[in-house]
C-alpha cells in the first residue's frame, strides 16, 4: 500500500465531473460525481481517482429541476435510466456500485462525505 499524500479538499476534471478527495486515516477515498459522462471506460476524471485513491465511490445524483425544463421529457428520461442502468451493470461487474442520489447536490455530496 502506498503511504498517503495530502489530497486537495476538491479537484476538478474537465466541465462534467467533480472528484472530492479526502484522507482517511490511511486510506485514500475518492467520491466520483458522474454526471454527463457515464462510461467507466476512456473516463479520464475516473482514470486519475483511480490512480490516486485506494477507494472509489461513484455517485449519481438526480436533478431536482426535471419537472421544470421542457427539455426533460419522457424519452429523455427514459434514456438516462437507461444510461444509469449499464453504468450500474459495469460498476458491480468490476466489483463497485453505483450510488443514487436525489437532490441539492451540494448537499447530498456532503451528507455522503459525511457517510463514508
Amino acid at each position: 500500500m502506498r503511504p498517503p499524500r495530502a489530497l486537495p479538499a476538491v479537484h476538478f476534471e474537465r466541465n462534467d465531473v467533480i472528484i472530492i478527495c479526502e484522507t482517511v486515516t490511511s486510506m485514500r477515498r475518492v467520491i466520483h460525481w458522474f454526471r454527463r459522462d457515464l462510461r467507466i471506460t476512456d473516463n479520464t476524471a475516473l482514470g486519475n481517482a483511480c490512480n490516486e485513491s485506494d477507494e472509489i465511490i461513484p455517485v449519481y445524483i438526480l436533478s431536482t429541476w426535471k419537472k421544470r425544463h421542457s427539455w426533460t421529457g419522457p424519452n429523455r428520461q427514459e434514456f438516462l435510466c437507461g444510461c444509469l442502468e449499464s453504468l450500474s451493470r459495469n460498476l458491480e461487474a468490476i466489483g463497485g456500485r453505483l450510488i443514487l442520489r436525489a437532490g441539492d447536490p451540494v448537499q447530498e455530496l456532503e451528507k455522503l462525505i459525511h457517510e463514508t
